[in-house]
């Protein structure tokens, strides 16, 4: 009897200690899914979770900066009402732009602003090739000096990546051969012809591509995403509930796109306690990036010979180097290493109105050449792109290694055109993504 009760005590505590085991695993398992849902539910959101969402913080609360391409930036749209606006950022987003220029200059862009909590980069569409990982670069600049900064990689598509399968034509030209107009916006016309369509005459270009690239540099310094939705398998179904999300041009976020993204963001913020925090490392590099495009007022003092700021026109600054005269400008390498120079300077499309000019360094006290190149100022782009545009931009070109030390740039124009050539501005960088770079300033 004895043996019986102590055999069933066993037992009992055999099964206790099981039920607590398998308690344990449960609630291991449930955090883990919790953990998982949570951020399945900051990187995929639908329209409804987002636009409900009640915040309960204040997103005025955090210092904010904002990078990006003309969307971010806004078109059409009262700068208030972008979601940089909305959301009291400072906005340093580019036309035109993809993520090298502000990954060259990141320094020079953000110190004179001191600290900041939270960075949106708006640059996956603009991305595909991702020069040298750009986009990866910029967004760990911000990692290493800002630890705890929340950094939010938004990615959303935009109509004209739509096509139509059957004719091969864009979604703008499918509307155009058809004649389609409304009294409103385009976009009611064309998701009524489009219901007309069975689902797999539209498909969308790529939006994995760019997805991934999204996810993988977010994953890579600890970054969320914000992702527009997109039904690949139904295109028709994303227009209908989203493309009021756009303007006519099949490109640009609408006020009501801007609002979403902002709900987005303050949700993402909420859900991951998003902190302010003081606390930064000292830059691993540093740049010297200027343009004086904007303002006509150099931020470093350098000397120039031969070389006139002129107002050209109204709120556009440039350094211009007349046929016949050679410019110098004095830049400096106060580094250990060489490094980078870059210029900035006026093109035009599709005709040429600058001048082709022989751009070179020359360093140390014999004046070596360290580089030398001939630049044709007309706006680098393909034909389909600049068809039936008159183009007068910014551009910018890699001119070579500045060596360390005082180096001097030499500006000779080769010939004499409607406008002379004029340098808007210089940057000084350890980064290179390329001879050329887009970035409309």
């Amino acid at each position: 009897m004895k043996s019986l009760i102590q055999n069933h005590t066993t037992m009992i505590r055999f099964i206790f200690l099981l039920s607590c085991l398998v308690l344990a695993v449960m609630m291991i398992i449930g955090s883990n899914n919790n953990e998982n849902d949570d951020k399945n539910n900051v990187v995929h959101r639908t329209l409804t979770e987002t636009t409900a969402t009640t915040p309960t913080i204040n997103p005025l609360d955090y210092r904010i900066a904002t990078f990006g391409s003309s969307r971010t930036k806004g078109v059409h749209v009262p700068i208030d009402q972008t979601f940089a606006g909305l959301l009291k950022a400072h906005n340093f987003a580019i036309r035109a732009s993809g993520p090298e220029y502000p990954a060259m200059c990141t320094y020079s862009i953000i110190e004179p602003y001191g600290k900041f909590d939270v960075v949106i980069l708006e640059f996956s569409r603009e991305s595909k090739e991702n020069k040298d990982g750009a986009l990866f670069i910029l967004a760990a600049r911000f990692r290493q000096h800002f630890p705890h900064v929340t950094i939010i990689f938004l990615h959303s598509w935009a109509p004209r990546q739509i096509y139509h399968v059957p004719t091969g034509q864009s979604l703008g030209q499918w509307a155009a051969s058809a004649e389609l107009s409304s009294g409103g916006s385009i976009y009611e016309s064309i998701n009524a012809k489009m219901q007309d369509t069975p689902w797999y005459d539209w498909r969308i270009v790529e939006p994995d591509v760019y997805a991934t690239l999204a996810q993988t540099t977010a994953d890579g310094v600890g970054g969320h995403v914000l992702r527009m939705p997109i039904n690949r398998d139904d295109v028709r179904e994303s227009m209908a509930n989203y493309s009021h999300f756009f303007l006519d041009d099949y490109i640009h976020l609408s006020a009501e796109g801007h609002q979403w993204v902002r709900n987005g963001i303050v949700d993402i913020l909420q859900k991951t306690k998003a902190k302010r925090s003081n606390y930064t490392r000292p830059w691993y590099s540093t740049d010297a990036c200027q343009s004086w495009y904007a303002t006509g007022k150099m931020t470093r003092k350098q000397a120039t010979n031969n070389m006139q700021m002129v107002e050209f026109q109204e709120g556009k600054f440039g350094l211009e180097i007349q046929k016949g005269a050679e410019g110098t400008l004095q830049v400096t390498n106060p580094g250990r290493k060489p490094v980078n120079l870059f210029i900035s300077y006026m093109v035009t499309a599709p005709e040429q109105r600058y001048p082709k000019t022989r751009i070179w360094l020359t360093y140390g006290s014999n004046n070596r050449i360290s580089s030398s190149q001939e630049i044709t100022p007309v706006w680098q782009s393909s034909a389909s792109q600049v068809a039936g545009l008159k183009l007068h931009v910014v551009s910018h070109a890699r001119i070579g290694k500045l060596e360390v030390g005082n180096s001097t740039l030499h500006i000779a124009p080769k010939e004499e055109t409607e406008y002379p050539f004029r340098l808007v501005g210089i940057m000084v960088t350890p980064y290179n993504f390329g001879d050329t770079l887009t970035a409309l300033l």
